[in-house]
């Protein structure tokens, strides 16, 4: 997933530690986290197999999905990592990479690499390429569970959804990033209609992931189902789309942010100077407000370290 046109994006650095999933930027939000988690345990008495990850970010999907790499078995990841010198001369390859240089210039292997040791004591195999090269590494009718956020441009990511389905065993699931972000019609348009004509079958949505089976969607929606019921914080609707019985999920609040360090007053004069610098390089100078009420404190202290340094 990338951000839509005028959003901020993340970091392209963890702020501190990489102690979990949640210390790594990217667009991998709790409910999916949950529904990964409960459709890949849902697999843990299958024979082993190879998972799969084609756009990889700064791995915060990665990581999650390694939780659940079992002996025998390998994590794929496939990404460009912003190298796009690797795409060939064509009009598909000059949007994708537009694309790059838009929302991936900061991607590097080698942060994708630091995070995920981070959190696991051996990289998955990592690919350097396009996402065609999957192919190359894995053999078809072998994955188990494919996660696909690379392109969004219509032509790669069709190519990228029927490739799923010769990568994938029987009972295998495939989730798709961005199935409805206003910013990536061409993935809704490629989604859609590998549901309509590709044999795709729909399970269940999020608001920004598409999980499917190629075979009976049964197995796969029993744990979708499970997993709802046991939590009081998800909510399900079932819609029938083209014949398919397809779940609707979300959830009720938001996750906590993790506790993270305390700031001490050497932080927050670092931070006060930091905001006065930005200040005033984008206002002009205007007369100085009004006295407020002192504030007592951190958080009076912060506020006379801005003063202090404000322009106006």
């Amino acid at each position: 997933m990338t951000a839509a046109p005028g959003d901020a994006p993340p970091l392209d650095r963890p702020r501190g530690p990489v102690r979990g999933f949640t210390d790594i930027p990217g667009w991998f939000y709790w409910l999916d986290y949950l529904l990964f988690r409960a459709l890949l345990r849902s697999q843990a008495a299958s024979p082993p197999g190879v998972l799969v990850e084609i756009g990889a970010y700064l791995g915060k999907s990665a990581v999650v999905i390694g939780e659940h790499v079992r002996p025998g078995e390998e994590l794929v990841v496939v990404d460009l990592f912003g190298r796009t010198d690797l795409l060939p001369g064509s009009a598909v390859a000059d949007a994708n990479r537009a694309e790059v240089d838009g929302s991936y210039r900061t991607l590097t292997r080698q942060t994708f690499e630091q995070n995920y040791r981070a959190l696991h004591p051996q990289l998955p195999t990592v690919v350097e390429g396009l996402s065609e090269t999957v192919v190359d590494h894995v053999a078809p009718g072998t994955a188990r569970f494919v996660h696909v956020d690379a392109s969004h441009l219509f032509d790669v990511v069709r190519a990228d959804i029927a490739r799923t389905r010769e990568l994938l065993r029987p009972g295998g699931v495939v989730v798709l990033d961005d199935w409805r972000s206003e910013h990536t019609p061409g993935v809704a348009a490629a989604v859609w209609e590998a549901v309509l004509t590709g044999g795709l079958v729909p399970v269940a949505l999020t608001p920004h992931k598409f999980y499917g089976v190629y075979d009976d969607p049964a197995p796969a929606r029993r744990v979708v189902e499970d997993l709802v019921a046991g939590d009081a914080d998800l909510r399900s609707a079932t819609q029938s789309i083209a014949g398919h019985e397809v779940l609707r999920l979300r959830r009720l609040g938001a996750k906590p942010a993790p506790a993270g360090p305390r700031l001490d007053d050497r932080d927050l004069d670092r931070l006060a100077d930091r905001v006065a610098e930005r200040v005033g390089r984008r206002l002009d100078a205007r007369p100085a407000p009004a006295p407020a009420p002192a504030l007592r404190g951190r958080a009076g202290r912060a506020l006379r370290a801005l003063r202090r340094r404000s322009p106006f």
